[in-house]
């Protein structure tokens, strides 16, 4: 039989029998289920699905935000949870103005991050995020990405077979623009050398045609032969680099495969460019 037992400071409910439940009632109305197959415990529901699950059929209203589940220390609750057509959860009190809350909205499929009641991050269904109440969708990051890329030094009109003391490439792409690092050390000819400009080619994505040379990097040359300043410039839609000098009063011009001294000539440079 089913029993209330008391021991000390310990009560007891049994609902005997195998899987029975044990339920509390108040008005003749179930508030409180506990599961004797799982031992879950439902509140507001006679068929829990988890350890404890909360239930309601209040579906407040933006103009009536009551909280439907709270869980509160010394006054201020510190996690409530309303089921409205935002389905907001709140960390700190949701009547303060001093409170975080994370919610979805259903009529763009979005998932919203906010502090003291204003919206910092927004993931948009397209998978873009925002920032700060940006709602553009074309300002939504769309992409992070970083790993490892293979540069190769060869010539435009005469590829060339070059090896490499050190053949390192790193990049990181946020959005459209990728920042990429290149090393190449003792650029070696043996296996039979190029002709034209210098490219150096492998860059991870394709450049963009959206600019002209707007996509010029810092670079550093040991053996080579030049005049002037130096940059490295991703070409349009390509994925390579060329080699360019300025000097006053002249035009600018491309390093030729034929400005490496030796074998023992090294190259390094940091660039960032649009896709």
């Amino acid at each position: 039989m089913s029993t209330i037992k008391s021991s000390a400071e310990n009560l007891t409910l049994n609902a005997d029998g195998a899987n029975n439940d044990v339920i509390i009632q108040s008005n003749a109305s179930t508030k409180v289920t506990v599961d004797g197959a799982t031992g879950n415990v439902g509140v507001g529901t006679a068929s829990p699905d988890g350890k404890l699950h909360l239930y309601t059929d209040n579906v407040n209203t933006a103009s009536s935000d009551a909280d439907d589940f709270i869980i509160e220390k010394t006054g201020d609750a510190g996690l409530s949870i309303l089921s409205t057509t935002t389905g907001r959860v709140y960390f700190g009190d949701a009547a303060s103005t001093d409170q975080g809350s994370i919610r979805y909205i259903h009529s763009d499929n979005s998932m919203r991050f906010e502090t003291d009641s204003s919206e910092r991050v927004r993931i948009l269904s397209s998978g873009g995020i925002t920032f700060n109440g940006d709602t553009a969708a074309a300002n939504a990051l769309d992409d992070y990405e970083e790993g490892t890329w293979t540069p190769v030094f060869r010539g435009s009109t005469t590829a060339g077979t070059y090896s490499y003391a050190v053949q390192n490439g790193y990049y990181t792409k946020i959005g459209r623009l990728v920042t990429v690092t290149c090393s190449l050390f003792n650029i070696d000819d043996a296996g039979g050398a190029g002709a034209g400009n210098i490219e150096i080619a492998g860059l991870p994505f394709t450049s963009s045609d959206d600019t002209h040379r707007g996509m010029i990097g810092t670079l550093e040359l040991d053996n080579f032969t030049f005049s002037g300043s130096l940059s490295v410039t991703a070409e349009n839609t390509t994925t390579y680099v060329i080699l360019r000098a300025s000097s006053s009063g002249a035009g600018d011009y491309v390093l030729l495969v034929g400005a490496r001294d030796s074998d023992g000539s090294d190259l390094c440079f940091s660039l960032t460019y649009q896709v």
